[in-house]
């Protein structure tokens, strides 16, 4: 008997001393985004591709030196200026698929600052 695949579902809620408009830029601009964009561990992301709009695609490779990197790649499905973001990541190493969610990223004014609410779920 096949047992169902169970879903987990994370939100994440963080709120930032910037405008919206700042921080929506931080996740759809390449240069800031590269800033940012990590897997932990010192080890910053090489942002592959880079196409933040519906059917679009972003690409970042994560890795130690001397390691075979993971590559995330985000299908964007919905992008609305200032407000949302809706991907599909699909996480890969050495050829196999390690994680395959659907990640909603919300952006909220909240009297000059702005407070992302993270939905990550698969």
């Amino acid at each position: 008997m096949t047992m169902p695949i169970q879903l987990e579902t994370i939100v994440l809620r963080r709120t930032f001393d910037a405008s919206v408009e700042r921080v929506y830029r931080a996740w759809t601009d390449r240069n800031s985004l590269s800033k940012w964009w990590t897997c932990g561990d010192g080890l910053p992301g090489m942002v592959l591709e880079f196409d933040v709009r519906v059917g679009g695609r972003m690409v970042v490779s994560f890795g130690a030196p001397g390691e075979e990197p993971s590559l995330n790649t985000s299908d964007f499905l919905e992008v609305v200026p200032d407000r949302r973001i809706v991907f599909n990541m699909t996480r890969v190493k050495a050829g196999v698929v390690r994680a395959e969610t659907r990640c909603t990223v919300e952006f909220h004014d909240r009297d000059g600052k702005t407070e992302i609410i993270l939905t990550d779920s698969g």
